[in-house]
Protein backbone atom coordinates (compact mmCIF):
# COMPACT_ATOMS: atom_id res chain seq x y z
CA UNK A 1 0.00 0.00 0.00
CA UNK A 2 1.34 3.46 -0.79
CA UNK A 3 1.75 6.12 1.85
CA UNK A 4 -0.64 8.58 0.21
CA UNK A 5 -3.55 6.17 -0.36
CA UNK A 6 -5.36 7.46 2.71
CA UNK A 7 -5.21 11.07 1.50
CA UNK A 8 -7.56 10.69 -1.46
CA UNK A 9 -11.17 9.50 -1.35
CA UNK A 10 -11.83 6.41 -3.46
CA UNK A 11 -12.76 7.19 -7.06
CA UNK A 12 -16.41 6.63 -7.94
CA UNK A 13 -17.36 4.96 -11.16
CA UNK A 14 -19.47 6.81 -13.66
CA UNK A 15 -22.55 4.67 -13.05
CA UNK A 16 -22.44 5.41 -9.31
CA UNK A 17 -22.22 9.11 -10.04
CA UNK A 18 -25.06 8.78 -12.53
CA UNK A 19 -27.31 7.03 -10.03
CA UNK A 20 -26.52 9.63 -7.37
CA UNK A 21 -27.49 12.44 -9.75
CA UNK A 22 -30.62 10.61 -10.95
CA UNK A 23 -31.81 9.60 -7.48
CA UNK A 24 -34.49 12.34 -7.16
CA UNK A 25 -36.07 11.14 -10.41
CA UNK A 26 -35.92 7.37 -9.86
CA UNK A 27 -38.73 7.17 -7.34
CA UNK A 28 -40.75 10.09 -8.70
CA UNK A 29 -43.08 7.97 -10.85
CA UNK A 30 -43.90 5.61 -8.00
CA UNK A 31 -44.52 8.51 -5.59
CA UNK A 32 -46.85 10.32 -7.99
CA UNK A 33 -48.78 7.17 -8.90
CA UNK A 34 -49.14 6.16 -5.24
CA UNK A 35 -50.37 9.64 -4.33
CA UNK A 36 -53.09 9.49 -6.99
CA UNK A 37 -54.09 5.91 -6.12
CA UNK A 38 -54.42 6.66 -2.41
CA UNK A 39 -56.47 9.82 -3.01
CA UNK A 40 -58.79 8.25 -5.60
CA UNK A 41 -59.05 4.97 -3.67
CA UNK A 42 -59.90 6.83 -0.47
CA UNK A 43 -62.57 8.82 -2.28
CA UNK A 44 -64.04 5.67 -3.79
CA UNK A 45 -64.14 3.90 -0.43
CA UNK A 46 -65.84 6.90 1.20
CA UNK A 47 -68.41 6.94 -1.62
CA UNK A 48 -69.12 3.22 -1.16
CA UNK A 49 -69.48 3.64 2.61
CA UNK A 50 -71.68 6.75 2.42
CA UNK A 51 -73.51 5.90 -0.80
CA UNK A 52 -72.55 9.18 -2.45
CA UNK A 53 -70.82 7.89 -5.62
CA UNK A 54 -69.10 9.80 -7.44
CA UNK A 55 -68.62 12.88 -5.23
CA UNK A 56 -65.79 11.73 -2.95
CA UNK A 57 -64.17 9.97 -5.91
CA UNK A 58 -64.07 13.26 -7.81
CA UNK A 59 -62.88 15.10 -4.69
CA UNK A 60 -60.17 12.48 -4.15
CA UNK A 61 -59.01 12.88 -7.75
CA UNK A 62 -58.78 16.65 -7.30
CA UNK A 63 -56.95 16.26 -4.00
CA UNK A 64 -54.57 13.76 -5.63
CA UNK A 65 -53.82 16.13 -8.52
CA UNK A 66 -53.16 19.00 -6.13
CA UNK A 67 -50.83 16.79 -4.08
CA UNK A 68 -48.94 15.75 -7.23
CA UNK A 69 -48.50 19.40 -8.22
CA UNK A 70 -47.18 20.25 -4.74
CA UNK A 71 -44.70 17.36 -4.94
CA UNK A 72 -43.49 18.49 -8.38
CA UNK A 73 -43.04 22.10 -7.21
CA UNK A 74 -41.05 20.98 -4.16
CA UNK A 75 -38.83 18.75 -6.29
CA UNK A 76 -38.29 21.56 -8.77
CA UNK A 77 -37.27 23.95 -5.98
CA UNK A 78 -34.90 21.40 -4.47
CA UNK A 79 -33.24 20.68 -7.79
CA UNK A 80 -32.88 24.35 -8.68
CA UNK A 81 -31.22 24.98 -5.29
CA UNK A 82 -28.79 22.13 -5.98
CA UNK A 83 -28.02 23.51 -9.44
CA UNK A 84 -27.11 26.92 -7.95
CA UNK A 85 -24.89 25.41 -5.23
CA UNK A 86 -21.18 25.77 -5.94
CA UNK A 87 -19.31 22.47 -6.37
CA UNK A 88 -18.19 21.09 -3.02
CA UNK A 89 -19.85 23.90 -1.08
CA UNK A 90 -23.13 24.84 0.41
CA UNK A 91 -25.40 27.79 -0.17
CA UNK A 92 -24.58 30.88 1.87
CA UNK A 93 -26.86 31.55 4.82
CA UNK A 94 -29.22 34.44 4.44
CA UNK A 95 -29.83 36.94 7.22
CA UNK A 96 -27.66 38.16 10.05
CA UNK A 97 -25.54 35.81 12.16
CA UNK A 98 -27.25 34.40 15.25
CA UNK A 99 -25.64 36.89 17.66
CA UNK A 100 -26.58 39.97 15.60
CA UNK A 101 -30.35 39.80 15.76
CA UNK A 102 -32.29 43.06 15.56
CA UNK A 103 -33.46 44.49 18.87
CA UNK A 104 -30.75 42.87 20.94
CA UNK A 105 -27.42 44.53 21.73
CA UNK A 106 -24.38 42.66 20.43
CA UNK A 107 -23.00 40.22 23.00
CA UNK A 108 -26.26 39.97 24.96
CA UNK A 109 -28.09 36.64 25.31
CA UNK A 110 -31.86 36.14 25.18
CA UNK A 111 -32.07 36.49 28.98
CA UNK A 112 -30.57 39.96 28.83
CA UNK A 113 -27.31 38.96 30.43
CA UNK A 114 -23.96 39.67 28.83
CA UNK A 115 -22.74 36.86 26.61
CA UNK A 116 -19.40 35.06 26.78
CA UNK A 117 -17.74 37.40 24.29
Amino acid sequence: MSADSGDRPPARSSWQTGFREAAPYLSLGVQLAATMLVAIGGGYLLDQWLGTLPWFLVGGAMLGMASVIVQLVRLSQTLSRRARRPPGGSLPRSGPPAGDRPGRPSGETSEGTPGPG
